[in-house]
């Protein structure tokens, strides 16, 4: 494995990291029961 191949399979896990902790973020805060949905 290069050192170019191993940084950008780094980068891949990071990327993926921060997609998943958006997507739990806005479970988090759409579950939470301080969110309103606006009427209408």
């Amino acid at each position: 494995m290069t050192y170019l191949e191993f940084l950008s399979e780094t980068l891949g896990v990071f990327e993926a990291l921060s997609t998943l902790a958006q997507v739990l973020r806005a479970t988090r805060v759409a579950s939470s029961p301080d969110f309103v949905l606006p009427e209408g």
